[in-house]
């Protein structure tokens, strides 16, 4: 496994379907569908792992602390709803169980240099639908499961998400991940599809990365 240009993944897409009959059609979907993706970045270096590597266990341990620190979150909004009198079957008290995870997508963008010597605009996208997801059900009722992060390392990225929640609910919402943070649904999300508007060069304290932003990406597939 390696990172690759996405501009370079796209076009060897379209060179390989030119020679390669016979090929499975739901591999063919799954891979058209993610060079299209690779197609909307710019400025982006991509790893994608999918199902034969998700078994990994390094892979696997990615998503624990964000899970944890999802469910604590909703235990104190529990806990601050029963103090002034919310209703005890809201959404607030509603654990969030482990989703299985089918890829993950990890893509490095470029930081800006917009007001510098190259005047590069740094890694960005076009707006990208995540179709899959929200699509599978629960296999009990009021059973919520996560089925899509987003977690950020290094320089400060800016990104725009729209999101259709349970009952078709829309809402645009534009969130900045600093280094460590992460952007996390649940099953109540039934669409979702989201845009790098910016890869900043405002770094952190605590670096991990000397420059530029790693975005890992999770999601039910």
């Amino acid at each position: 496994m390696r990172f690759q240009r996405a501009e370079k993944l796209a076009k060897d897409y379209l060179e390989e379907t030119s020679d390669v009959l016979g090929v499975d059609q739901y591999i063919a979907d799954k891979k058209r569908a993610l060079s299209e993706r690779n197609a909307k970045k710019f400025g982006c270096y991509v790893l994608d792992v999918g199902h034969r590597d998700v078994s990994l266990h390094e892979i696997k341990m990615l998503g624990l602390p964000i899970e944890e620190g999802v469910n604590l979150a909703v235990a104190a909004a529990h806990e601050e709803g029963k103090e002034f009198g919310a209703n005890s079957t809201g959404a607030a008290q509603q654990q969030n169980f482990k989703a299985q995870y089918q890829r993950y997508i990890f893509d490095f963008f470029k930081e800006s240099d917009e007001e510098g010597e190259t005047g590069d605009p740094g890694g960005h996208t076009e707006k990208i639908d995540l179709p899959n997801i929200g699509k599978t059900g629960n296999a009990k009722k009021n059973r919520h499961s996560l089925n899509y992060f987003a977690v950020s390392f290094g320089s400060s990225i800016e990104l725009e998400y729209d999101v259709v929640e349970d009952g078709d609910r829309s809402q645009r919402l534009n969130v900045t991940l600093n280094s460590g943070d992460a952007f996390v649904t649940n099953s109540l999300v039934k669409s979702i599809s989201y845009r790098v508007k910016k890869t900043t060069d405002v770094k952190q304290q605590h670096l991990v990365i000397r420059e530029g932003c790693l975005l890992l990406q999770a999601e039910r597939d």
